[in-house]
């Protein structure tokens, strides 16, 4: 989809450890609010590629609540693709990524509801998606 992820959440329902949760068992912390995301190897066509990026989490002004995170160079591996879906659909946030034209995605209605009333200009980019194979399968 994108050279990075960008998820932003649109009130302050999730903690760090919801967040870390979803990621878990998968990530180990690099830096403070920095960590690698290990999914191991896999086999493609004689080549054996390292399924890893990095995320870092920002938090509201209150420090308790996430506000958004950054993939950086997202690994495509099922599993990472999964936990954003989880993200996506259990709390009010959406998912964009460089591209043009802009898509704005999330799974959760109260989100759509956010948006709507804070961002109304972001409404004609927006998909809601209903399961992880309508999202997985989104361009």
């Amino acid at each position: 989809m994108g050279i990075e992820y960008f998820i932003i959440a649109m009130d302050e329902s999730a903690s760090k450890d919801d967040l870390l949760n979803i990621f878990s068992p998968y990530w180990v912390e690099i830096e403070h609010n920095y960590y690698l995301l290990n999914y191991g190897n896999t086999q493609f066509q004689n080549l054996i590629l390292n399924n890893e990026c990095h995320f870092s989490i920002n938090f509201h002004e209150n420090n308790s609540t996430v506000e958004s995170i950054t993939i950086y160079k997202p690994c495509g591996d099922i599993k990472l693709e999964q936990a954003i879906y989880r993200l996506i659909q259990n709390y009010p946030m959406f998912l964009t990524y460089p591209r043009d034209p802009l898509i704005v995605v999330t799974a959760n209605p109260k989100c759509l509801e956010l948006i709507r009333k804070q961002y109304p200009d972001l409404l004609e980019n927006l998909k809601l998606v209903s399961c992880f194979e309508e999202y997985h399968n989104l361009e």
